[in-house]
């Protein structure tokens, strides 16, 4: 491996963090940001909220059937109304519609405002912009292609959860062979908090196919406990949000990280009372893989997926959990242990409570990953 700075040293950094150094195009970069990051809020939670709004309402009313709607549904027993299986559909479609739209007003906005001269991004970076955006749809049509053959066909034809990961898996290789071919050719470039610039070479590709199936799948499993994704979701976006704006002041692609950060955030929580306990809408399989994806999607878009340790480390723990039982299980014929928000919930504690648990967790590693990166990038 080899090491070497990129962003400057610390002191310099705490300096421009203090708005001591900052250039007039640096201001104009920020400032930029911060707009289309409004806008992204406003769009993002509206959409998401308008959407989920119009279907939990029709579907109160019994105005649609299970055969009537492509979303995979549950009669509830004793009340005259529906729960969508895959409610997480309504805000996966709103932030991705509104993270392209956003995208492509930012791309315009900085071609509008920079000189002439100015370099353009480079080919792995949009890359990684535009890739990850593509890849969040893709985990979500994987997720939802589970919820259909569950409700429709039956828990016994439901897909095995060895072809579920190899799925995720496959998708993930897809994104990181794209990357490859766009530039990076096997130099796994990244940068790591208090190190620096680093090239893990050929390791970069195993390490980052785990870390994004990890993130991905806990994500799907963290759907089962009522308001678990929008709400630990919203606090893994957040900080993301933040270091994007940073970074934009010296790289201005580093905002289309941002914005897809932004969009996540509100999405979950527009879509949060809506699948808060009780839940008129359930995020599904679908909703849990986009939001998984759309996370690392960010975090890979700002070249420090280390993060994901940290803002996403709810999420694994679900994974390393469930990996672990099913192991045991295979091995033992005994489940040791179970996925992470069904121990918590063995304490007797309700949906509310694990989800208040882990979101606590969320915020407070999240705000240590943010804390991280600023003062080390």
């Amino acid at each position: 491996m080899r090491f070497s700075g990129r962003y400057g040293n610390a002191g310099q950094w705490i300096k421009t963090l203090l708005g001591s150094v900052l250039s007039r195009q640096q201001e104009k970069r920020i400032m930029t940001y911060a707009i289309v990051c409004l806008l992204t809020a406003a769009l993002s939670a509206g959409a998401t909220w308008l959407l989920c709004r119009k279907l939990s309402a029709r579907l109160g009313m019994r105005e649609l059937g299970v055969k009537e709607i492509p979303l995979a549904v549950r009669d509830i027993p004793g009340k005259d109304e529906y729960v969508p299986r895959c409610g997480g559909l309504l805000p996966s479609a709103a932030v991705f519609a509104t993270a392209l739209v956003m995208l492509l007003l930012h791309a315009l906005l900085c071609r509008l405002g920079s000189p002439s001269g100015t370099p353009r991004l480079s080919g792995l970076q949009n890359m990684y912009v535009w890739g990850g955006l593509i890849l969040a749809p893709l985990f979500c049509a994987a997720g939802f292609m589970e919820d259909y053959a569950e409700v429709f066909r039956s828990v016994r034809r439901a897909m095995p959860r060895w072809q579920s990961v190899l799925i995720r898996m496959a998708v993930a290789t897809a994104f990181l062979a794209a990357i490859w071919l766009a530039g990076d050719r096997g130099a796994g470039m990244t940068v790591i908090p208090f190190v620096g610039e680093v090239r893990l070479g050929f390791w970069y590709y195993p390490l980052s196919l785990l870390l994004i199936t990890a993130v991905v799948r806990g994500a799907e499993l963290s759907q089962e406990a009522e308001g678990t994704v929008p709400m630990v979701g919203f606090f893994s976006f957040l900080p993301l949000v933040l270091t994007a704006g940073i970074l934009s002041s010296v790289n201005a692609g580093m905002a289309d990280a941002g914005i897809m950060a932004i969009a996540g955030a509100c999405g979950c929580l527009a879509f949060l009372p809506f699948n808060h306990m009780p839940a008129r809408l359930l995020t599904g399989r679908a909703g849990g893989a986009f939001m998984g994806g759309l996370l690392c999607a960010a975090a890979f878009a700002q070249r420090m997926p280390v993060l994901l340790l940290l803002v996403g480390g709810v999420f694994i723990a679900e994974s390393v959990t469930a990996l672990f039982a099913w192991v045991t299980e295979r091995l033992c014929g005994r489940m040791v242990g179970a996925p992470l928000h069904r121990m918590i919930g063995r304490k007797e504690k309700n949906d509310e409570q694990i989800t208040l648990i882990l979101a606590a967790v969320t915020a407070v590693s999240g705000a240590a990953a943010a804390a991280l990166a600023i003062f080390t990038i």
